[in-house]
């Protein structure tokens, strides 16, 4: 590059699609007066996986976007409502643990954080962007290990104009990557 050229610096944050659409059941043939069977009906049920990976670097504060609208387009009426719960584990250990905050901690970004954080309640430090995704703000000091691995569980209020409440929970992998 020749002198007085633009260096760029820094990536782009990205943002995770979550929760799931909620489909509708469409009523199928009966045959012989029973529904037909196949051979996923009584096949085990497979536990669902975390979203991400998502990695930020030693010493960074980023936000984490959560965008809902595949679960919330498939149901019709419903909006975000809050965060029901949200907590930061740290998945090196065994059995896996609230995060150490002085290593990486969920924080506000606003600056009104408890004074001891507490990584096993984070739900509060969320914020809602209308109309369907949440921030979630992340500090790692520059002290975190490359390669640490993070679970990020939480669930989602979504209410519709009657008031009815349903909840969708869902998890992030959060890896501390230097990139």
């Amino acid at each position: 590059m020749a002198n007085g050229g633009t260096i760029f610096a820094g990536r782009a944050v990205s943002q995770l699609a979550a929760g799931r659409a909620v489909g509708s059941i469409a009523p199928s043939s009966v045959v012989n007066g029973s529904f037909p069977r196949n051979a996923a009906l009584c096949a085990p049920v497979q536990q669902c996986c975390c979203k991400g990976p998502w990695t930020i670097g030693p010493g960074e504060t980023l936000p984490l976007i959560l965008d809902w609208s595949t679960w919330l387009n498939s149901l019709p009426g419903y909006n975000l409502n809050k965060v029901a719960d949200m907590s930061l584990f740290d998945m090196t250990v065994n059995p896996p643990q609230p995060a150490d905050p002085d290593i990486i901690k969920v924080v506000s970004g606003i600056g009104d954080d408890p004074e001891e954080p507490d990584n096993s309640d984070v739900g509060d430090l969320a914020a809602l962007i209308p109309p369907t995704a949440i921030q979630v703000m992340f500090e790692v000091s520059s002290e975190a290990r490359i390669g640490a691995q993070y679970k990020l569980d939480f669930g989602l209020f979504a209410r519709d104009c009657e008031g009815r409440r349903i909840t969708m929970r869902d998890c992030v992998a959060v890896v501390i990557a230097q990139c």
